[in-house]
């Protein structure tokens, strides 16, 4: 059975990384299509990135300077100059954001970063904000059965996808709430064992018994969890193995 649900996880995590190279991939090509009207106007850059909004279905798109001043469409200005995404793309690096809660209006968001080049130099960095719930949507259509279930937690433990997405908005942590509550120190656990890197099975033994099976994403600090009640293991293999046939 435990075996089983390693199968389970190790094709999440097969999965997940071609999720985070699409993202890449997008953002390198509308860091491509700013760069070409790098010369251009800056009212004309709103405009084109207003029309990227419009097209993807964005929440918002901005450039941002080299000292982290990020220029917007409607004359507002804010300092990202300490946020990690700013600090990976100015370094070259294609980056996401955990879903985090926005400063500006309060709403879940994500945000990309991509560097935008010019002559082979960073001249300023392109981030996309998108919805926040969108990587639980994503992680969700990798559940499989009756009772299996998928989340996402970051490098500190925090949930960040998950189908029920006020987990996420609620920065839940199985960890600190361990710390006084003796029922999740069990998955509080699990979780560490996640943080730290490895792939593996755990056992949840209140309620319906359930196995956890968890894998890093490759190209994140981000780690994928499955949890599926353990008299279903054996069919959801099975299911399994008829999907690795198919792709």
């Amino acid at each position: 059975l435990k075996k089983k649900a390693t199968d389970l996880v190790e094709m999440a995590k097969e999965k997940g990384t071609p999720v985070l190279e699409g993202i890449a991939d997008d953002l390198r090509n509308k860091a491509i299509n700013v760069t070409k009207d790098v010369l251009k106007k800056l009212e004309d850059k709103y405009k084109v990135l207003q029309q990227e909004v419009d097209r993807l279905g964005s929440l918002h798109m901005a450039i941002v300077n080299l000292d982290g001043t990020s220029n917007h469409w409607n004359g507002t200005t804010f300092d990202l100059s300490d946020k990690e995404y700013f600090q990976k793309a100015i370094n070259g690096e294609y980056s996401v954001s955990d879903p985090l809660i926005s400063g500006y209006d309060g709403a879940l968001v994500m945000v990309y970063g991509a560097p935008i080049y010019y002559q082979g130099d960073v001249v300023g960095i392109l981030i996309e904000i998108v919805d926040g719930a969108n990587l639980s949507n994503i992680i969700n259509e990798y559940a499989y059965g009756q009772t299996g279930t998928s989340f996402m937690v970051n490098r500190e433990g925090m949930f960040i996808a998950d189908e029920n997405i006020d987990l996420v908005k609620e920065q839940f942590n199985a960890i600190e709430i361990a710390k006084t509550d003796e029922d999740y120190k069990a998955f509080a656990k699990i979780i560490e064992d996640m943080i730290s890197g490895k792939t593996g099975v755990g056992e949840l033994a209140y309620g319906n018994e359930k196995y956890v099976g968890y894998a890093p994403v490759k190209g994140a600090d981000w780690y994928v969890g499955i949890s599926i009640q353990c008299d279903e293991v054996l069919h959801v293999g099975d299911i399994l193995r008829e999907d690795v046939l198919l792709l």
